[in-house]
Order: C-alpha cells, then sequence, then structure tokens
C-alpha cells in the first residue's frame, strides 16, 4: 500500500486514490456494508465464545477487580481521543495537518495520563481498600498508551471506508487477545490474564491501524518560528538584554507545540460536546463497577454484576447494529426535508411534521452498539444515504428498505416527513429488540448455569433484570439519534449528564439506606426506561411526536413480546433438564410471537419478511 508523505503538509490527502481507486463510491459502500455486517457479527461471537471460555476458568473475584479500574482506563481513553475521531470523519477533505494534530495531540495527553494515573494508583488502591490494585491498575492502565498512538489511523480508516481492513483488525485483534487472556488464565494469572488481553487487543488494534493506513505522522515545519526566535535574540542582544540559550529552545518548542496542534483546537469546538457525551456515558455505564468495589470490598458483587452487565451488553451491541445502519442515515436525510423552523400545531396529525426544526447540523449519530465493531456499517450506510448520485439531493431512498416506504401513518400523509420516518424506525427498533431481550431474560438462568457454571448462579437474576433495561436501550438511543439530528447535540449532552448524575446519586441514597444489590439494579432499570419521557418530550417539541403515538407505536410491541415471554416461562417451567427447558423456551417464544403479529396483522412483520425473502 502507497503510503502517503508526510511532505504533504499544506494540502488534503489523495482522497480518490487512497479510497479504492477506480471502483465506484457506490460498489464499495456495498462491499463496507458487507464486511461491516459479516465482522460485527463475527466480533460478537468471538467476544461470546472467549468470554464463556474464560468465565468457566476465572472467579467473580477476579472480574471484580478489573471492573474497579475500568472507569478509570475507559476515562483516560475518552480524554485522550476528545471526539477527534468523529471530527475527522465529518470533514470531507481532512488535511495531513489534521490528521498529524489529532495524532500529536492524542500522545501527549495518553502519555501526561498515564503518568498521573501511575502515580494515582496507590490512592485508587486505597479508595477501594485492594492494595493489589495498585500494581494492576499500572499494568491495566498501559492500554491507553498504546492506544493514543493508533487513533488517527484508526480515524483514517474510518474516514476513507476501509472497511474491510478494519474487519480484519477487529476479528484479528480479539482473536489475539483471546488466546492470550485464556492462556494466562488456565496459567493460574487470574485477574492478570484479563488485563493482559486488554492490553494485548489494544495494541494488536494500532499495529494493524498502522499496517494497513497509508498515512503517516510527521513534525510540524518551524522555519518561520525558528527564524523569529532568531530575530528576537538578536535583538534582545542588541539591547543587551542576551537571551538565554535554554530559554530561546523552549520558546520555540513551545511555538511548534502550538503550530502543530492548532488544528485540533479548532476541531475542538466540535469534539469537544462528544467528549462530554462520552464521559457521561463512562459514567453512567460504569458506575456499579466503582459503587460495588467501594460498598463491598474484595470485588466478589461487583464481578457478579459485570458477568451480567457483559451478557446483556453483547446483546444491545448485537441489536443495536441491526437498527443503526437504518436509522443513522435516514434520520439525518429526513431532517433535510423540512423547514429550519416551523410552527409547532398540535392539531395536525403526525404524518403532517411540524414542531421546532433547526437547520440539520452535520455531526455524526452516536453508535447504537457503543463500539467499534459496527463503525464500518454505520459509515457505509451514510455515505449511500447522503452522497449516492442515484437520487437527487434531499430525497429519501425508501426503496432500499420497505421499513421506511411511504404511507400513512397515525393518519398523517406527508411523505417521508421526520415524524413518519421516526415512526417507523421506532416501531422497527421495538420490534426487534423487545423480543430478542425479553427473550434472553428469559433463558438467563439456564443459559448462565449450563454455559458458565453454578459459581455463576447469582448473574442470573440480575441478568434478567439487566435484559428489561437492555430491552429498551435502543429506543432511547434512537431517541438521542433524532435529537442530534435535528441540531440539538446540547440538548442530548445536558440529558446524559442529568441521566448519569440521577444514577450515581440513586444508587449511594439506596447504600445509604441499607438496600442491596438486587435493588440497585431495579432502580437503575426503572430510571432508564423512565428515562425515556424526557427523550419522548424533545421529540415532541422538535417534530410534533405526540405521547399517544409514541405509545402506540412502542406498547403493543413490548406487551406482545412480554406475553409471550410469559406463556413460555410457565409452560416449560417443571422441565427438569436446563438444556431442554432453554431449547424449548426459544422455540415457543418464537413462534408465538411472530404468530401473534401475524394474526394481528402487523404491518412491520409482513414489511420484514417480505423484503427477507426479496433479497433472497
Amino acid at each position: 500500500m502507497k503510503k502517503i508523505s508526510p511532505s504533504q503538509t499544506h494540502s488534503t490527502l489523495p482522497l480518490e486514490e487512497e479510497r479504492g481507486g477506480g471502483l465506484s463510491l457506490k460498489r464499495r459502500t456495498a462491499q463496507g456494508l458487507i464486511w461491516g455486517g459479516f465482522s460485527n457479527g463475527i466480533v460478537q461471537l468471538l467476544g461470546a465464545l472467549f468470554g464463556l471460555w474464560l468465565i468457566n476458568i476465572l472467579d467473580p473475584d477476579d472480574y471484580g477487580k478489573m471492573a474497579a479500574l475500568v472507569i478509570f482506563s475507559n476515562i483516560a481513553s475518552v480524554l485522550q481521543e476528545s471526539g477527534f475521531t468523529a471530527a475527522l470523519a465529518n470533514k470531507s477533505e481532512p488535511t495531513h495537518e489534521e490528521y498529524n494534530a489529532v495524532f500529536w495531540f492524542n500522545v501527549i495527553v495518553g502519555l501526561v495520563l498515564y503518568v498521573l494515573l501511575f502515580f494515582a494508583a496507590p490512592l485508587i488502591a486505597d479508595f477501594y481498600n485492594e492494595p493489589v490494585l495498585c500494581p494492576l491498575g499500572r499494568f491495566a492502565f498501559l492500554g491507553f498508551v498504546f492506544s493514543c498512538f493508533g487513533t488517527a489511523q484508526r480515524a483514517y480508516l474510518f474516514g476513507h471506508l476501509m472497511v474491510k481492513q478494519t474487519s480484519i483488525m477487529q476479528m484479528a485483534s480479539i482473536t489475539l487477545s483471546g488466546i492470550v487472556g485464556v492462556c494466562l488464565a488456565y496459567a493460574g494469572f487470574a485477574y492478570w490474564g484479563l488485563a493482559a488481553q486488554s492490553l494485548v487487543y489494544v495494541a494488536s488494534v494500532t499495529a494493524f491501524a498502522w499496517a494497513f493506513s497509508p498515512w503517516r505522522p510527521s513534525l510540524p515545519a518551524v522555519q518561520k518560528e525558528v527564524k523569529s526566535e532568531r530575530m528576537k535574540s538578536e535583538k534582545y542582544k542588541l539591547q543587551g538584554l542576551s537571551m538565554s540559550k535554554s530559554k530561546a529552545y523552549f520558546s520555540l518548542f513551545i511555538l511548534s507545540l502550538f503550530t502543530l496542534l492548532r488544528p485540533a483546537w479548532q476541531m475542538f469546538g466540535f469534539s469537544s460536546k462528544l467528549l462530554i457525551n462520552s464521559l457521561a456515558f463512562q459514567l453512567n455505564n460504569n458506575a456499579f463497577g466503582v459503587l460495588l468495589n467501594r460498598f463491598y470490598p474484595g470485588g466478589h458483587l461487583a464481578g457478579i454484576y459485570s458477568n451480567a452487565r457483559k451478557w446483556d451488553d453483547m446483546a444491545i451491541a448485537t441489536i443495536g447494529g441491526m437498527v443503526q445502519g437504518v436509522a443513522q442515515p435516514v434520520l439525518r436525510e429526513s431532517s433535510r426535508q423540512t423547514p429550519s423552523r416551523p410552527t409547532p400545531d398540535p392539531s395536525r396529525e403526525e404524518g403532517e411534521p411540524s414542531g421546532l426544526n433547526e437547520e440539520y447540523s452535520a455531526q455524526p449519530l452516536p453508535s447504537l452498539t457503543g463500539s467499534e465493531g459496527n463503525i464500518g456499517l454505520t459509515k457505509c450506510q451514510a455515505v449511500l444515504s447522503d452522497r449516492s448520485s442515484a437520487r437527487p439531493k434531499g430525497t429519501l431512498d425508501t426503496s432500499r428498505t420497505p421499513l421506511l416506504r411511504t404511507g400513512k401513518v397515525g393518519g398523517g400523509s406527508a411523505e417521508g416527513g421526520p415524524a413518519v420516518v421516526f415512526r417507523k424506525l421506532l416501531r422497527f427498533t421495538c420490534f426487534v429488540s423487545f423480543p430478542c431481550l425479553l427473550g434472553l431474560a428469559l433463558i438467563a438462568e439456564d443459559f448462565i448455569v449450563l454455559l458458565a457454571g453454578e459459581k455463576w448462579h447469582d448473574s442470573a437474576l440480575l441478568l434478567s433484570m439487566l435484559c428489561v433495561y437492555g430491552a429498551f436501550s435502543p429506543v432511547v438511543t434512537l431517541y438521542s439519534n433524532l435529537v442530534i439530528s435535528r441540531g440539538r447535540s446540547t440538548i442530548n449532552m445536558v440529558i446524559g449528564l442529568l441521566n448519569c448524575a440521577f444514577v450515581w446519586g440513586g444508587i449511594i441514597v439506596l447504600h445509604a439506606l441499607g438496600y442491596g444489590l438486587h435493588e440497585m439494579v431495579i432502580f437503575y432499570v426503572a430510571l432508564n426506561i423512565a428515562w425515556l419521557f424526557v427523550w419522548q418530550a424533545c421529540a415532541r417539541r422538535l417534530i410534533g411526536l405526540r405521547w399517544w403515538h409514541a405509545l402506540k407505536d412502542i406498547a403493543p410491541f413490548f406487551v406482545f413480546a412480554l406475553a409471550v415471554m410469559a406463556v413460555a416461562y410457565f409452560a416449560t417451567q417443571s422441565l427438569p433438564i436446563s438444556w431442554l427447558r432453554m431449547c424449548l423456551r426459544i422455540v415457543i417464544a418464537v413462534v408465538l410471537y411472530v404468530g401473534s403479529l401475524w394474526i394481528a396483522r402487523a404491518q412491520i412483520l409482513r414489511e420484514s419478511i417480505a423484503y427477507i425473502f426479496k433479497k433472497k
């Protein structure tokens, strides 16, 4: 692969050559979709296989110790990346200087953060009352040092639709890291094996990113600064105020650094909101890992919760990948079809879009999965939606997906209006998410005990409760996508911060009142489901989506799915064989859910079936 010369400092990168040569954008996008979807499925499968292997070897305490440190590594990684990957991807033709500024910014911040956490490791160990966390933390925190050297390269792969290379990178890295983790676990290294697995994964991703990306960093061109510094030194000498050589070099270093990082600073206005969103997301997701290790030293309860949360997150990532590829570009496209600030009209039906519609602000929508596994899929879908020359700009390509065919929805007749499109996406999300996540809750006990062993039995009930939250998680993220697509990323940021504050405050108060882990998880699930009302209030203002219409789109699928799972549970409760009970519950749930929706003439089911057979 041809390497890009660092001398191209004041020009845009050779996009067409590096993005695929003679292949058309549409063809490369289609290839990217295939590789992105394939990679997402394989990565989830490999993660599940290695995860099952490890939890059969290790104990909950081992996972609990790692859970205590995850939040520090994740927050440091978010601060180091600072949203620049999305900022670069948002630019149509990012220059070498912009990639270079992001690279060196990440390196500097990553090294500084590691030094700070290295010396803070004893304080972290004292906070948890776990002395072993000091050396373990210093070892585990090396992950974001490795990561900081690959952020710009990964952004290049993402921005240039190099989805095949990204897929290979992810699959190879998770395989290598999984092998290392399993081998060390068998050798008796316990939680050190988990830390090493994480380091190998990050290091492998960085190494593959460098191998696949043709872009290379360079030092800044400082000729002007050198000349200026020499002139200043000569001026001081003429005045009898001889400037010391060390001061001159230090001043030159500061000027060079400023020149180097200037493009990154110019992008920071865009990336700062993404940074705050990411911080809130990490604080929310890792609240239990921190507080459980603080409240209950030893890590056992934290490990039990961590295992349950891992399977719930994996299911959410799988379902989210199915929805995200459609939701992200379609919401962006539909937002361009409406006036920038129409007057809301409560008397209008849902098909007649109304509300405070801001002009679209070109910002990438957050991934439903919260991971890199779907990066190629979402990028390629956005390209198909926004750049394809096969249709006029500003129109929706609804021929590809029957879920988005126009028609009357809830009494409206506007074609492709944001409220119509959003309601179709909302129904599709509920149609997929509710049965899958509630189905996992149904088989959680048999699944955990059969595949992980009796020592993880306590995780089963937690997994069942978290799956109820997980069923609504893609719905919440769909609302978040809507808010950002309307140019209101600040609202999205504020809502995320408020949710994070309620989660931490609620868990701390419940512990102070003497409640245990189950009550804390129930509170967490209830809060996040209730947060839908906050998102719906935003949707009501932005696109005029009525509360009654949102309820009609969400409630039927939830009721159907819940009723089906209840029938499957009681019909198989008396079976003594675990594997047979689990398999029968899956079969009964699938047949009853599909059959009941077919009898109820659910249009979303018929359209989906027609689409599947048409594709075949």
